[in-house]
């Protein structure tokens, strides 16, 4: 009796064990959801449905100070903790009704303000992917030939960067620079030039010069004259 019940045991370990070591079927496997937070406040989120379904949800939604971010339709509605694979998941569910294909984007946007010597200075949205020349090149491009030595990257009215060259040419991503959300870039616009200063520093020189080798001219004709009249 003892050695059946001790066989019985020993059968039920090696098949626990043996249940243990066995791959588990693709149909079982749980995959990690993606919980990383890309939403910030101060940011905003550019949505794009596509073919062309459902298209009155196109465009940029500023994210405000409490995470929200106000849809159509939907009104108000929390980022705050949330993936962008979840909230992608939720927008299919609150618009099933309008939707003809369920092809949603979501992409993140930070905010850059450009001042100074661009061709389109002001504020802009741009992919936090982005490089520096895509910043750049958004705002027009710099106006002056040596204006990118001249670029700063500044953060709350402090320099964060005064030399951004390497950067620019190197083409990484804004987010991997440490660019955040309100950040701005300046370049110094050339000093506005007034008449007197073109006057002073082009002009006169070439009058001075001009009216010296006239007196000079006239000196050597006088004394030419007199004398040709002593002869």
């Amino acid at each position: 009796m003892m050695a059946r019940q001790f066989l019985i045991l020993l059968v039920t370990a090696v098949a626990v064990s043996f249940a243990q070591q066995q791959p588990v079927r693709d149909s079982a496997v749980v995959v990690k959801k993606d919980t990383t937070v890309i939403f910030n406040p101060g940011e905003a989120i550019k949505i794009s449905v596509y073919p062309d379904s459902a298209l009155f949800l196109n465009g940029f939604y500023h994210i405000d100070n409490e995470y929200n971010v106000d849809l159509p339709i939907l009104g108000l509605v929390s980022l705050r903790n949330r993936s962008r694979e979840d909230f992608i998941n939720l927008l299919k569910k609150e618009y099933s009704d309008y939707l003809r294909f369920p092809n949603i984007n979501v992409t993140p946007y930070m905010r850059v303000s450009f001042f100074g010597g661009f061709y389109r200075p002001g504020l802009y949205w741009i992919e936090p992917r982005s490089t520096l020349w895509d910043a750049v090149q958004m705002a027009g491009g710099v106006a002056r030939e040596d204006g990118l030595k001249k670029l700063r990257w500044e953060r709350n009215g402090t320099i964060v960067s005064d030399n951004v060259i390497a950067p620019f040419q190197s083409g990484i991503s804004l987010t991997n620079m440490g660019f955040k959300s309100g950040d701005q870039l300046c370049v110094t616009v050339k000093p506005k030039v007034v008449f007197w200063d073109v006057f002073r520093q082009d002009i006169m020189p070439i009058l001075t010069f001009t009216l010296s080798t006239a007196l000079t001219a006239m000196t050597a004709y006088q004394t030419y004259r007199l004398i040709q009249n002593d002869d």
